[in-house]
C-alpha cells in the first residue's frame, strides 16, 4: 500500500494529449477557456494558460457570489493531474465564497511539457496567481495558495517567490527533501522508478540542487505570510516530523509561527477521505481538518463583496491575529523546551505490533546513539493498546535524570 501511495505521488505518466485551442475572442492571450462544466451545483471553466512558453490546463470555479471574491490556487497531489477529488474539493471552496483556479501542472492532464516535481511546477501556479489578480471576479490582493502532498510543497515554494501572496496552507507536504529521502531509504520504499531517477538521481549526494531547490526550509526566510500547517499523524509517506522541521525553519528565519494542526486519526491526502474507504470516526476528522483550513482562510481572506469596477482599499492589519501572534511567542519557548516539548524529542521511532528491540547495534528495531546505549538494551512490546518496556540484565533505563524499574 505505501509503494502504491507514493509511486501515484512519483510514477512518471505517459502518452501526453497537446493541447490544441486558441484564445477565444475577448480574453486575454494568456488564458483561453476550452470547455465549461459543473461539479456538485458549482459551475467551472477548463481553461489552458501559458507558463514558461507552454500550454499548461486548469479548472477555474466561480459559484456565482456577487462582487469580486478572495482567490484561491488549489494545488493538487501526486503528479496524475486534478483527480475527482480534488474537483469536488475545489467545488467545496467555490461554494464557501472563493474563485479557485485549480491547475493540472505541465506534463499531466493534457498539459504541454514534463513532470519536474515541484520544479516547473512552481512556475505554473505562479502563472496562474497573475491570472486570478487580472480576473475582473477577483479580488487581486486576496490570493492564497493551498496544496496537498506534492501540491503542498509547491504551494510553500510558490509564496517563497511572491511576497504579495495573502497566505499559504498546506497539508501533508514534504519541507525537508533531504530528511525525507533518507526516511524513504531507511524505510524500504522503492526510489528506484524512472521519475525519482529523474529528478533526484542516487540520492543528494548525486544531485544536490535537485534537493536544495526543491527544500521548503530553505526558503523559511521569504514566508512573510500567514503559514498553515497540517499533518496526519498516521501518514507514513510524508512522516510527521516534515512540519515541525518547517516551523522550526520559520523560527530561526524570524517569522511569525505557523499554525499548526495535527490529527491522530489520519493519514496521507486526508481532505480527500470519504466513507467509502474510512471509518466514521476517521471522516469526521477529515471533516475537522477541512474546517480548520477554511476557518484560517476565512481569517485571512476578506469577503468584501465589493462590485466589479470598484477599486479595492488597502487591506487593513489583522489586530486579533497580531495579539494572538504576540501570545504565542511569549509562550513558544517554554513551550519548546518543556519535559514534552519538540527540542527536547532525542528520537522518533514507529513500534510495531510484538517485540521491538532497542540498542545500538545496527538489527536492533530501535537503534540508539552508540554514546548513550550498549549494543544490546532491551525491548518493548507492544501489545494492542498496551506498551511494556524491559531491560536487559545489567541496563538500567533512566527517565528524566533518574533511574527507573
Amino acid at each position: 500500500m505505501r509503494d502504491r501511495l507514493l509511486k501515484s505521488m512519483l510514477t512518471l505518466m505517459a502518452g501526453l494529449c497537446l493541447v490544441t485551442g486558441t484564445p477565444m475572442a475577448g480574453e486575454t492571450a494568456n488564458w483561453w477557456v476550452e470547455k465549461d462544466g459543473e461539479t456538485a451545483g458549482v459551475s467551472w471553466q477548463e481553461i489552458v494558460y501559458r507558463s514558461d512558453g507552454l500550454r499548461v490546463r486548469g479548472f477555474l470555479f466561480d459559484a456565482g457570489q456577487p462582487g469580486r471574491r478572495p482567490a484561491i490556487v488549489f494545488n493538487h497531489g501526486g503528479v496524475s493531474g486534478v483527480s475527482a477529488d480534488m474537483m469536488r474539493r475545489s467545488a467545496d471552496m467555490a461554494r464557501a465564497g472563493y474563485l479557485v483556479l485549480t491547475p493540472t501542472y505541465r506534463g499531466e492532464g493534457g498539459s504541454e511539457g514534463r513532470i519536474e516535481v515541484a520544479a516547473g511546477e512552481v512556475n505554473d501556479v505562479l502563472a496562474a496567481v497573475a491570472i486570478l489578480r487580472g480576473h475582473p471576479r477577483a479580488e487581486a490582493a486576496q490570493v492564497a495558495l493551498v496544496g496537498s502532498s506534492h501540491g503542498a510543497l509547491i504551494s510553500v515554494l510558490a509564496a517563497a517567490r511572491d511576497g504579495r501572496i495573502r497566505a499559504v496552507a498546506a497539508a501533508c507536504g514534504v519541507m525537508d527533501v533531504h530528511s525525507w529521502y533518507r526516511y524513504l531509504v531507511d524505510n524500504g520504499f522503492d526510489v528506484s522508478d524512472s521519475l525519482s531517477v529523474a529528478v533526484y538521481g542516487r540520492g543528494p549526494e548525486d544531485r544536490p540542487e535537485a534537493f536544495r531547490s526543491r527544500s521548503a526550509i530553505l526558503v523559511a526566510d521569504r514566508l512573510n505570510m500567514p503559514v498553515l500547517l497540517q499533518q496526519g499523524m498516521k501518514d507514513r509517506i510524508v512522516p510527521p516530523d516534515q512540519v515541525w522541521r518547517l516551523s522550526a525553519a520559520l523560527e530561526r528565519a524570524g517569522q511569525n509561527p505557523p499554525r499548526v494542526r495535527t490529527y491522530p486519526l489520519l493519514g496521507h491526502a486526508f481532505w480527500f477521505w470519504d466513507r467509502s474507504h474510512h471509518s466514521e470516526a476517521e471522516v469526521a476528522e477529515t471533516e475537522t481538518s477541512w474546517n480548520d483550513l477554511m476557518t484560517f482562510l476565512g481569517e485571512h481572506m476578506a469577503m468584501s463583496n465589493r462590485p466589479v469596477g470598484v477599486d479595492a482599499q488597502p487591506p487593513q492589519a489583522d489586530a486579533d491575529y497580531r495579539a494572538g501572534i504576540r501570545e504565542w511567542q511569549e509562550g513558544r519557548a517554554t513551550r519548546l523546551t518543556a519535559d514534552d516539548g519538540w527540542l527536547t524529542v532525542a528520537g522518533l521511532f514507529w513500534l510495531e505490533p510484538g517485540l521491538n528491540r532497542m540498542g545500538s547495534a545496527s538489527d536492533n528495531d530501535i537503534r540508539l546513539p552508540a554514546n548513550s546505549s550498549p549494543a544490546r538494551a532491551g525491548s518493548f512490546l507492544l501489545e494492542g493498546d498496551h506498551v511494556s518496556v524491559e531491560s536487559l540484565p545489567g541496563v538500567s533505563l533512566w527517565h528524566q535524570g533518574s533511574p527507573f524499574e
